[in-house]
């Protein structure tokens, strides 16, 4: 009998119902937990499962042997061995790590800065426990010689059950694939039907043979003569030796009849019993399929925890397939531990970066968590402002319903969020002294499907008073959040998303509303009531090969940087249209609101808005072997040197690029033309890169440059290499001298230079 090693006992419960059948020896196993049974025993195939005592499920697993002997068959001892048995390590990485070393002589407007290093390691893993539960792990440092970059470092773990949902799916389909193949019943199914086929076809090549016509058509010339010569009036008087003759041909023609008849009834049989076969066979391969199909669609399509499990749960699936803990590892939609992004609701915390942890939890009914360090100034990983005030968010969110669908969910917030001139104190001295900055709100959000294709989310929040008011009213944090004759501390939000199936056509808009004195992490306005809207849609024309986006919005351009406690009137708008037609260029078009943001020292920074046009036309195409591709793209700013400090105010830059892809060789040319009310500016640049070797690449170029006015000519240049090496990684090498704006218009020398190492594993 066959065996199992210390591994496989742990997961054996008892075999028996051992078949002999044509040389296969099936045996069948009854196993109670099957978890790892397929690391430990990948000859086994899942047969089906059986409900025993206390509505225990089994799990009834397959195993096919052959073997002969002189005394009949025996089933071989050898089985497994640890030496060959696959085992399942408890933790499994896969990922990259790269080193980005960067120098920059110049740094362009709009800071002066020379000489200029920066570190940068980044890892990036993704990692299976026990080959069943995904997770993800960032780590990253960066660090630089200059105050202005600040120095990072986060690490990050992260789950997401989407991963998890996307494993799960790629084991059903393993398993169901691996059942259909091997499932014992389908394939006695099929082999029976094979032969049915088999001998259906040789009874009806018999009967359509040329020999069994040709044989018909001499048994019917034999019956006519037969015919002829006994009504012939010469053959009056019996003749003995005839009359045998006569008799003998008249049973060879009633076997022959009789045989053919037989056959043909053999065949109408054959043909009725291969057709219910089929048909059984038919209705059990699609039961197969129809459950692994329902449950793949249910993991792809439903937002239901409760239904998704049930549906798993109805299923029956082994632990190799279904790992244990899935109902809460499908109800958590995400955890993360370091820098987490938080993106919660529009007037609580969106879109915020901080470290510490945060976790959401969905079954039937909602549980999300989240606190951490907050560096609320989103750009505060390029701009270092040396802030000596920590901020902080901690978030409780509980409720009924699926985030994704028909919810009800309240929160609370509260933290410290340093907004109001936090590097001073209230008479302006260096801080000393900070004021309360502490904040915390309320608020409750609902989410109701009104079809298939449109929701709509509605939330009302109240927050505490600003430390300026508190003081003045003499209330605390609590105090101030709940009381409800002031409404200076009230936020209101509604948003609307519909996607029209008829026409194609998608459409968001959401308006909201602050208090004057509402507070949240979402919101960067004070001392003023704001009223934002915003209105998007999207609509394909022309069977979707002309897809066009547009839309409008006011006072939802807003940037952490900038104070904003006035009340504005300006309307944003924006329009986008591409064209994609089969073998011709893609053209897209683009018109929309853009900023630049710039540092004028002690902490202030102004941001200057404008608009820019942008017309691009890609085309990708093969003359004769060679690949090519050509882009021309067209670029004007909307602004003027009086309310920008942009050095290309109400520039119109054209830009034509050609590239060439050879098997070895792969070449690009650039022409751009700038032109302003100041100068013009002109460059003509070349490119090669040539793959020596797999493991090798070099490549360079060169770059005119021509200002007009100032009558500025220059020629920068650019080197590089790649080097493959195996079991290391790929380590890149670049360095370029090239030119940027400086002061009184002038181009200024810009020397860059960068390493960086990358290996995937």
């Amino acid at each position: 009998m066959p065996f199992f090693t210390d591994a496989q006992e742990r997961n054996k419960d008892a075999y028996s119902d051992i078949t002999i059948v044509d040389n296969v020896i099936l045996i069948k196993h009854f196993l109670t937990d099957t978890n790892n049974i397929h690391a430990l025993r990948p000859n086994l195939f899942f047969i089906g499962t059986q409900i025993k005592l206390r509505n225990t499920v089994v799990y009834v697993f397959g195993e096919i042997l052959k073997g002969k002997s002189g005394d009949g068959y025996y089933v071989s001892t050898k089985g497994a061995t640890k030496s060959n048995l696959v085992t399942i390590p408890f933790l499994q990485l896969h990922g990259s790590v790269m080193y980005d070393g960067f120098y920059e002589s110049n740094i362009d407007t709009p800071y002066i800065l020379k000489d200029i290093y920066q570190h940068t390691i980044h890892v990036a893993l993704t990692g299976m426990i026990e080959g069943k539960y995904p997770i993800r792990i960032y780590f990253t440092t960066r660090f630089s010689n200059t105050s202005l970059l600040k120095n990072i470092t986060d690490l990050n773990l992260q789950y997401n059950s989407q991963t998890f949902l996307s494993s799960l799916q790629s084991n059903i389909n393993k398993w169901n694939a691996q059942q259909l193949s091997r499932m014992q019943d389908l394939n006695n199914l099929e082999a029976l039907i094979a032969a049915k086929q088999k001998e259906l076809s040789g009874l009806q090549g018999w009967l359509g043979s040329p020999s069994l016509t040709q044989q018909l058509v001499e048994e019917k010339e034999r019956e006519m003569v037969q015919s002829r010569h006994l009504n012939s009036p010469q053959n009056t008087v019996s003749n003995y030796k005839d009359s045998l003759i006569s008799a003998k041909i008249d049973s060879i023609s009633r076997v022959l009849t009789k045989s053919i008849s037989g056959k043909r009834n053999r065949c109408d049989s054959l043909i009725h019993e291969i057709a219910l076969l089929q048909q059984k066979y038919d209705y059990e391969r699609s039961l197969a399929g129809t459950k692994r199909d329902s449950l793949v669609n249910v993991l792809t399509h439903t937002k239901d925890i409760s239904q998704l499990t049930s549906t798993i749960s109805s299923m029956n699936l082994p632990d190799s397939v279904v790992p244990r803990g899935y109902r809460n590892l499908l109800a958590i939609r995400s955890f993360g531990i370091g820098r987490s992004m938080v993106n919660y609701s529009e007037l609580t915390v969106k879109n915020i970066s901080i470290n510490g942890i945060q976790v959401e939890y969905n079954p039937s009914y909602y549980l999300a968590f989240a606190a951490g360090t907050v560096d609320y100034r989103f750009r505060d990983f390029i701009l270092n402002d040396n802030a000596p005030q920590q901020q902080y968010v901690s978030v409780v969110r509980f409720g009924r319903g699926m985030r994704d669908g028909n919810h009800l969910i309240a929160t609370y917030y509260a933290g410290k969020k340093a907004l109001y001139n936090y590097s001073t104190d209230t008479i302006g001295n260096p801080l000393q002294n900070p004021p309360n900055y502490n904040i915390m709100g309320v608020s409750l959000e609902s989410r109701y499907q009104l079809s298939t294709t449109t929701y709509v989310i509605a939330e009302v929040a109240k927050s505490s008073l600003p430390y300026y008011n508190a003081q003045l009213d003499k209330v605390g944090l609590f105090a101030s959040t709940f009381r409800f004759k002031d409404h200076s501390n009230e936020a209101y939000s509604v948003q609307l998303v519909s996607y029209l199936p008829k026409t194609f056509t998608k459409i968001t808009a959401y308006y909201k509303h602050f208090g004057a004195n509402f507070q949240s992490f979402s919101l960067f306005t004070t001392s003023s009531a704001q009223n934002a809207w915003y209105l998007k849609a999207e609509q394909p024309f022309f069977k979707k090969k002309l897809d066009i986006t547009a839309s409008v919005r006011k006072n939802d351009f807003t940037n952490p940087y900038i104070d904003q406690a006035f009340y504005t009137n300006t309307i944003f708008k924006s329009i986008q249209a591409t064209l994609r037609i089969k073998k011709w260029p893609v053209i897209s078009l683009g018109y929309y609101p853009s900023s630049q943001l710039t540092y004028l020292g002690n902490g202030q920074y102004i941001e200057n808005l404008f608009y820019t046009l942008v017309g691009t036309t890609s085309y990708f195409y093969r003359y004769h072997s060679v690949m090519m591709n050509t882009i021309i793209s067209y670029t004007q700013f909307y602004n003027k040197a009086t309310d920008s400090n942009f050095v290309y105010f109400n520039t119109r830059n054209l830009l034509v690029s050609q590239a060439f892809f050879l098997p070895k060789f792969t070449l690009q040319f650039n022409l751009s033309a700038a032109q302003n009310s100041a100068y013009d500016l002109y460059t003509a640049d070349g490119n090669i890169q040539y793959k020596i070797r797999r493991w090798l690449t070099m490549g360079g170029g060169l770059k005119y440059i021509k200002q007009t006015v100032i009558e500025n000519r220059q020629v920068g240049y650019s080197v590089n290499t790649t080097v493959k090496i195996p079991g290391f990684g790929d380590i890149q090498l670049l360095a370029q001298k090239g030119f940027i704006p400086g002061v009184d218009k002038q181009l200024v020398e810009n020397d860059i230079g960068r390493l960086i190492y990358y290996r995937t594993f």
